[in-house]
């Protein structure tokens, strides 16, 4: 089977850190190693992971271009049968199909996240009255799966109209250039315009189902955490990366101007979110709560994220010619499937990672049996963030370390487990299931090990056209990206 590994271990190791960010956010006392002094040297990896905390939008770009890589596949693979003009509006179509499909369902599982997987059972740990009625928010609220929902749905009309026009690569890429800028143009009106409605949830008890039906697919195109707008144009984004490079060819020209480009997204990205930085809204005289101050505050909202996706691209870039291109494959292969093995089902490790809130509770009962004390859950280390709104101790960083390799450690072990039966019931395995409706020859990918074991890189000539120099200067960029960024997010809170 042949795959782009580092894409693989870039999935891997994006889930691993949302992983540990959303513990740290739940059980470590930052506020007081912060106050403490945090010691310089850890300060590179702070912002490392910092950066990395915003994986959604990296998340986004690899989603949407491991797909793409995928239906493109078949379409070449489908083209050298010399197909005519009618066998291609079917094959077409049936892309198309897919695509809505695939969409649809990481859609519907969406909704099953953050009601049955995230607000219900977290409710019911922080011990919220009528738990069941509070998670209906939950409905109203979207997450990165929406985003990867609509991306796939959006990128693939635009690459099946594309496919449509039979036109040459170049004409296909400022295409879909042209449909990422439209996108983001569009993103401050659209929230703006989100802002006329009122907040969904309200009366969501008193409404029709067919009305909150409708309230929820508007709320997903502008409103909550990661709404289409902007979020899936990150998915097109990827979609055109994933067209350029699933023939396994990145060459040196196209590597230089994929460098390029995250350096310009960055700095558009950069441009547009200085104003926050000096509060040029307060200096309008903008007043909060209007729809100017929207519309100002949405676009210093799409700078930001651009900085985040100018970073990701590089990142994405950096790893896939030191391990791919280079030919690095056959021994990051074998020393990576640890990793691996968490990109592989990283939606389904994604939409159940608030299982960590049973193994938090099992800690604290060891801690509790092993000093002998018998201190509520809430009230414990383990609860000092988002499971306890009032903030309890906290961990120190060396505990936050200790117990989350603990937890690493049981995450491998259950996926390790899950593999030795293909991963049955996973997202991944539903969307595999389901893919083969149209698609006849899904059924290979229904052996999911052989992604972790019996691998070789979509790069059949390897080639090393940078020197040592540049990829260092490549990863000091990425790092000046990610300090700049994070830093003035801080300065803005």
């Amino acid at each position: 089977m042949k795959r782009f590994i580092s894409l693989d271990f870039l999935r891997g190791a994006a889930i691993i850190t949302v992983l540990f960010f959303h513990m740290i956010l739940v059980v470590w006392d930052y506020e007081g190693v912060l106050a403490a002094g945090f010691p310089w040297p850890y300060w590179p990896l702070a912002i490392f992971l910092a950066f990395l905390a915003q994986f959604n939008v990296l998340f986004i770009v690899l989603s949407g271009l491991v797909n793409t890589i995928s239906i493109d596949k078949q379409w070449r693979k489908f083209m050298k049968q010399n197909p005519n003009g009618e066998q291609k509006r079917i094959m077409i179509k049936k892309i198309l199909k897919s695509q809505i499909i695939r969409g649809l369902f990481i859609f519907a599982m969406a909704y099953i996240y953050g009601i049955l997987l995230d607000r219900l059972p977290l409710n019911y740990v922080r011990q919220v009255s009528d738990p069941v009625v509070q998670s209906v928010g939950g409905f109203y609220s979207t997450n990165v799966l929406h985003a990867i929902a609509w991306g796939i749905i959006i990128s693939g009309f635009v690459y099946t109209w594309l496919l449509s026009r039979e036109k040459g690569q170049a004409w296909i890429n400022k295409r879909f250039l042209q449909v990422m800028l439209l996108m983001l143009i569009l993103t401050p009106f659209m929230i703006t315009l989100s802002r006329i409605f009122p907040y969904f949830y309200d009366g969501w008890a008193t409404r029709d189902l067919g009305l909150n039906i409708i309230y929820l697919f508007i709320n997903s195109i502008f409103r909550g955490t990661t709404p289409l707008f902007p979020f899936a144009v990150f998915g097109v984004v990827g979609a055109m990366f994933g067209y350029r490079i699933s023939s396994g060819k990145v060459e040196k020209h196209f590597a230089t101007k994929w460098f390029a480009g995250s350096v310009v997204v960055f700095v558009s990205g950069l441009l547009l979110y200085l104003p926050k930085v000096v509060d040029l809204d307060i200096s309008l005289g903008l007043e909060s709560g209007t729809l100017l101050h929207y519309f100002v505050a949405s676009i210093y909202d799409v700078g930001e994220k651009l900085m985040v996706l100018g970073g990701s691209l590089l990142l994405i870039l950096i790893v896939l010619y030191v391990i791919d291109v280079r030919g690095k494959t056959k021994g990051f292969t074998r020393r990576t499937v640890f990793v691996r093995r968490f990109g592989l089902v990283s939606l389904t490790v994604f939409s159940l990672q608030w299982f960590v809130a049973l193994l938090l509770m099992g800690y604290h009962s060891i801690s509790n049996a092993l000093t002998g004390s018998n201190i509520p859950f809430l009230l414990s280390n383990f609860a000092a963030g988002w499971f306890n709104f009032e903030y309890a101790p906290g961990l120190t960083s060396w505990e936050l370390v200790f117990w989350f390799s603990i937890t690493l450690a049981i995450w491998h072990v259950l996926l390790w487990l899950w593999e030795k039966v293909g991963y049955k019931g996973s997202f991944e395995w539903i969307t595999i299931k389901l893919m083969r409706i149209s698609r006849k020859d899904a059924g290979e990918r229904l052996n999911m090990s052989a992604s972790l074991y019996n691998v070789e890189s979509m790069v059949d000539n390897p080639q090393s056209y940078w020197s040592l120099r540049t990829v260092v200067a490549m990863i000091v960029i990425f790092f000046v990206m990610a300090t700049v960024e994070v830093g003035l997010y801080i300065l803005c809170l």
